[in-house]
């Protein structure tokens, strides 16, 4: 029998293909390249599963404008199905198409396409290294895929149980959190080996690294099976964990963002709770409440703090982006792609 989660995203799939997703916003010409825009940021929408209509959007804060699906703009085709991630290094930007099974480079100035990293499996996340190689996680792969960004080319795989999610580079290893394992993985890239593993808890998703370099990890649990989920700070020096247990079942998409400061983290749980990095408990009141919206994405401008939240609706529907204050009070909100998953800063 799956696990609680693969029941409930299955199910989620289900729903997906056998409804009819509103279609598409008509595309608008994105104009000057956006990231040249001012004080504005790039809306990663997954788009429907199995509909091919993933894109990446533009909220131009100073117009009040959004530019939608820059990649058809730039490129005269569709993107691809289920954008799960985006990274941003230098002048390229990496989109990372989990159902379409492949990873799309752009230029990040005007989005035209530099070529595709393709025949994986079911990706979700990468993460760049030294040089061009990087490492890519996945759904159904049984490990971390290596890739090399110069040539396109899957170069080796890490051999890990279950689905691989989030990743976070730092003191020259690699850490790797897992949503079928009560682990967080180590990898030495210098020999691209498993090193260390570290018992958190079950349903790793999210990862953030805090000020002092302690890592901070989301686990959903698994309430089928008895595990809680909770949070998890993680001291890479002497391996200690530190475990903050959720009260009730944990939200089943775990998402986790740093202020600018790096000394509060931030989570969703229905709404979006403030954890400070030195607190002896979980708070118990949200900041920001969800109010009978469906959270789903998370991200903190690092400029200001302000903190980004995606409102993904019935799944369906083109969803909403709202931006608050450090201190939870709202400040606007406009009306984004399908699914939206995510924001970035550049």
């Amino acid at each position: 029998m799956r696990k609680y989660l693969g029941i409930l995203l299955f199910g989620l799939g289900i729903l997906m293909t056998g409804c009819n997703p509103d279609p598409p916003p008509t595309p608008v010409d994105p104009g000057n390249s956006p990231s040249q825009a001012v004080g504005g940021c790039y809306v990663v929408n997954e788009g429907g599963f199995n509909y091919g209509n993933a894109m990446v959007g533009f909220w131009q804060k100073a117009t009040g404008t959004y530019k939608t699906d820059l990649f058809r703009q730039a490129n005269q085709r569709a993107l691809g199905d289920v954008l799960q991630h985006m990274y941003i290094r230098g002048d390229t930007a990496m989109l990372v198409l989990n159902n379409s099974g492949r990873i799309e480079l752009v230029d990040v100035e005007d989005f035209r396409s530099l070529g595709a990293i393709v025949g994986l499996v079911s990706p979700r996340y990468i993460q760049p290294l030294a040089g061009t190689k990087a490492y890519v996680t996945d759904l159904y792969s049984q490990g971390v895929t290596i890739v090399d960004l110069a040539t396109r080319q899957r170069t080796g795989k890490i051999p890990l149980p279950g689905w691989t999610e989030e990743l976070a580079y730092t003191q020259g290893k690699v850490y790797v959190t897992n949503r079928y394992a009560d682990y967080l993985y180590v990898i030495d890239p210098a020999v691209d080996r498993v090193i260390d593993s570290l018992l958190i808890g079950y349903g790793g998703g999210a990862i953030e690294i805090d000020k002092t370099g302690q890592l901070w990890v989301f686990g959903a649990g698994d309430p089928l099976a008895g595990k809680s989920g909770g949070i998890y700070r993680v001291n890479p020096q002497n391996r200690e964990v530190r475990s903050f247990i959720f009260p009730a079942n944990a939200d089943v998409f775990p998402r986790l963002a740093m202020n600018a400061a790096k000394d509060t983290l931030y989570y969703l749980q229905g709404g979006v709770y403030a954890l400070p990095i030195t607190a002896n408990a979980l708070p118990t009141q949200p900041l920001i409440p969800a109010q009978r919206r469906t959270f789903y994405g998370l991200a903190v401008n690092p400029a200001n703090s302000h903190i980004f939240v995606t409102d993904a609706k019935d799944y369906l529907q083109r969803g909403d982006l709202w931006e608050y204050t450090p201190q939870g009070e709202p400040l606007q909100s406009i009306q984004v792609g399908i699914i939206p998953n995510d924001v970035i800063f550049y």
